[in-house]
């Protein structure tokens, strides 16, 4: 577990994929691994390695030496998420990770970023999938308006699905409340 009261005195490194991806159209996958692993610190000679290991963790071999002009959506998302794994990081920020992804590359990132969380790293995502959601999370927040309206292990959410959605609306909600009396 990560203490993030220490996280300024011991140096708690994030890895962060934004919703929009911030990638150099010009630079190849490989390119950006590279810059993204030299801004991390690791060690020129460990580079090629590290990197490599994200490429095929992601199944990336197809695309990495291409300009990211030339992939697709997906292809995209898979090397933000890659970006973001650079130099094993403590907390993992992650905006709609599978956006735009195909359902077999879907499989692979999530095996990705379990794979993180059992090595220790914690994750935080946000998502409009609760396929995703059940995939990735021990916990869930449904937030709307800005405000959290539920909380809990996903099981926990997806049996209360219809009446957490239910309550979003007043007149519903005076319903609920009516009904659980």
């Amino acid at each position: 577990m990560v203490d993030l009261t220490s996280a300024g005195k011991v140096g708690i490194l994030f890895g962060y994929c934004p919703q929009q991806d911030a990638l150099d159209e010009l630079l190849t996958g490989w390119e950006h691994l590279q810059y993204y692993c030299s801004l991390r610190g690791i060690p020129k000679q460990y580079i090629p390695e590290v990197a490599a290991d994200l490429v095929r963790r992601l199944h990336l071999e197809p695309h990495v030496d291409k300009p990211v002009a030339t992939y697709s959506g997906g292809t995209r998302r898979k090397l933000s998420t890659a970006l973001a794994l650079v130099g094993k990081p403590d907390i993992l920020l992650l905006d709609e990770p599978s956006s735009g992804m195909d359902p077999c590359s879907k499989r692979y990132l999530w095996q990705t970023i379990s794979q993180e969380v059992q090595d220790g790293c914690a994750a935080v995502l946000t998502s409009h999938s609760m396929e995703e959601c059940e995939a990735l999370c021990t916990r869930l927040a449904i937030m709307v308006d800005g405000s959290f309206r539920c909380l809990g292990p996903p099981q926990h959410i997806k049996n209360r699905r219809h009446c957490a959605f239910i309550c979003f609306d007043k007149r519903s909600e005076e319903k609920v409340i009516a009904g659980s009396r």
